[in-house]
């Protein structure tokens, strides 16, 4: 009825409209499972398009998603190029969030895993993936 004088209907309070192009047959079975459960179809296509985009959004829940761990190794590697930095820079007293400079990493990396630029980029990659090394700006990082 209104989509024959030209206006839509007041949208609810806290509602917006979804337009979406979906497959005619699915459509249909929708609509008639709507129907089927609530009798009528004003109102039941919106409620039950809200449940299953509520049930859709709490299946793909990304903040239940825990941090990926990093496997032993890059963990044992990290481990042993804080050492490096705090034997060598700190004097045995690295403080937890230390600030320290790209070149700090760069060199224990060097010093025990290999000197080319494949092997450093890729052992500071896994540093930055697993969230070991925080970039800070410039060239210095935070280590955790």
């Amino acid at each position: 009825m209104y989509l024959l004088c030209g206006t839509m209907p007041r949208l609810p309070k806290g509602k917006k409209l979804l337009q979406a192009y979906v497959d005619e047959e699915l459509l249909k079975e929708f609509k008639e499972l709507a129907f089927c459960k609530h009798r009528r179809l004003r109102g039941a296509l919106s409620w039950e398009v809200e449940e299953a985009l509520k049930n859709w959004l709490a299946l793909h829940d990304i903040t239940k998603i825990e941090k990926i761990n990093p496997d032993s190794k890059v963990l044992r590697v990290y481990k042993q190029v804080k050492d490096y930095i705090r034997r060598k820079y700190y004097y045995g007293t690295l403080m937890p969030n230390a600030q320290v400079p790209r070149k700090f990493i760069v060199e224990a990396i060097m010093a025990l895993r290999g000197t080319t630029e494949v092997t450093v980029k890729r052992w500071f990659e896994n540093f930055l993936r697993f969230k070991l090394i925080k970039h800070l700006g410039g060239e210095l990082f935070e280590l955790t």
